[in-house]
């Protein structure tokens, strides 16, 4: 009994166990080019580029249970991400500024 409790505490401080989320549902998709401070540098499925500006996004990565939290430091180039702009800012490249963004 004792052991069991120990292995379900232990559980919860793993990686992906008690820190997933539901993923939030987004409707647009790039690749990234590039990451420079809280900034990415995208090419849109169109093939288009576009610059997310990520400073006050939530960030996520994809995982099999979920949705995990992490920081810019961990999104690196060649990521897929989904993500949702309201209104992109006309400008070249084009510029958004999502409120969520998943990587993976």
């Amino acid at each position: 009994m004792r052991a069991l409790l120990l292995l379900s505490f232990s559980l919860l401080w793993l990686p992906g166990c008690a820190d997933t989320a539901p993923c939030p549902p987004l409707d647009q998709h790039a690749t990234i080019q590039e990451v420079s401070g809280t900034d990415l540098s995208v090419r849109l499925p169109s093939g288009d580029l576009a610059v997310l500006h990520v400073a006050n996004a939530q960030l996520y990565r994809r995982d099999p249970d979920g949705c995990l939290a992490i920081t810019i430091e961990e999104i690196t180039t060649g990521s897929n991400v989904a993500f949702h702009v309201d209104a992109w800012a006309t400008s070249s490249p084009e510029q958004g500024w999502p409120t969520q963004v998943v990587v993976g």
